[in-house]
Parts: C-alpha cells; sequence; structure tokens
C-alpha cells in the first residue's frame, strides 16, 4: 500500500514537471524571432563555387581565353557587402588585366578602377585548378534591397584586357536576390 502510494505521487510529479516544461517550451518557441539575410548572386558562379567543374555549360559564357570570371557578393557587416571578382583557370601563370568594375542600376553606381595585371597562380585544392581573388568594392545593403523592392536589375561590368590578344573586353554579369530567413532563439 505506501508503495501503491508513493508511485502515485511519482506519477504527479512527474507529470506536473513534463507540463510545466512543456509550457515553458511553447513560450520559448512562441517568443523566437526571425531576420531575414538577403543574399545577392551570380547563378552561374553560384553553381561553379558547387563543384568548381571548370567546364561546366553554364560557365561558358563567363570564360575568357581558358580564364573563368565569377562573382561573389558577401555580407562583411550587417547591412554591407563586399564584391568579389574570382579568376579560374586550368593552366597556372595566366594573366589578365583589370581596368575597372562597376555596378549599376538606377541611383545605384559604384566604379572601382584598377589599371593592374593579376596573375592566376594560387592552387586550389585538390581540384587542378589555379585562382585569384579580387576585392572589387564595397555595397550598401540598403541600396541593393531598394533596388530589388523596384523590380530593377542588378548589373555588374568588368572591363579587362586579355594578355594573349591585347583586346578590350567586357564581362557582364546579373545579380540576383535572394532571401534566407534565420531563426533567432530568445536567451
Amino acid at each position: 500500500m505506501g508503495l501503491a502510494i508513493i508511485f502515485r505521487c511519482n506519477m504527479s510529479i512527474k507529470l506536473i514537471i513534463f507540463t510545466l516544461i512543456f509550457f515553458l517550451s511553447l513560450t520559448f518557441i512562441s517568443a523566437c524571432k526571425y531576420s531575414k539575410i538577403f543574399i545577392y548572386e551570380h547563378e552561374p558562379s553560384k553553381e561553379f563555387y558547387k563543384t568548381f567543374n571548370f567546364n561546366q555549360e553554364s560557365s561558358k559564357k563567363f570564360k575568357s581565353n581558358n580564364v573563368l570570371f565569377t562573382i561573389d557578393v558577401k555580407e562583411i557587416t550587417p547591412g554591407e557587402y563586399i564584391a568579389w571578382l574570382g579568376l579560374y583557370s586550368d593552366l597556372a601563370g595566366k594573366i589578365i588585366f583589370l581596368q575597372k568594375a562597376k555596378i549599376e542600376s538606377g541611383l545605384l553606381k559604384h566604379e572601382a578602377v584598377f589599371n593592374e595585371f593579376f596573375r592566376i597562380e594560387n592552387s586550389v585544392p585538390n581540384k587542378n585548378l589555379n585562382k585569384t581573388a579580387i576585392s572589387l568594392f564595397k555595397i550598401n545593403g540598403s541600396e541593393l534591397q531598394e533596388i530589388y523592392k523596384n523590380n530593377k536589375e542588378v548589373i555588374l561590368k568588368i572591363n579587362y584586357t586579355d594578355t594573349n590578344d591585347s583586346i578590350n573586353k567586357e564581362m557582364i554579369f546579373q545579380l540576383n536576390m535572394r532571401i534566407k530567413k534565420h531563426t533567432i532563439f530568445p536567451t
């Protein structure tokens, strides 16, 4: 008899503790907030970064004399982005003369003048590729968001000279915006 009373008390205590934990969990989950992370990407570059397949079909239009041009826009601080140019080749020592880079859409205009030679010589581990990464410029995230809110495209242009043929060329990239939700848990 005494054992049955202890067992019943333990079941009641267990039920109370379980119920308390359940309601506290619901409270914490409902207190969660979501933040939006805006990601700006160039689709063929994104595809290349997944596999590092130098000969994939979607990247062919962004190749010049065995050099693949890629664009990567990364958030460095909340609301501030940096645009990177990646140069890849399966031949070490390729040289590109980068004249300038500009991004434009409506009121957003940034231009960086380089007039500099870049040698593609840093090895990509396990990929039989060489690369060089160049920081182009910083971009205000609120400017980018405003452009997409007004359904405008963001175009990034790279002006360069291929040292093999000494012809001035232009590579044009369209950036797409993607919104990623991020859960913020209460502390």
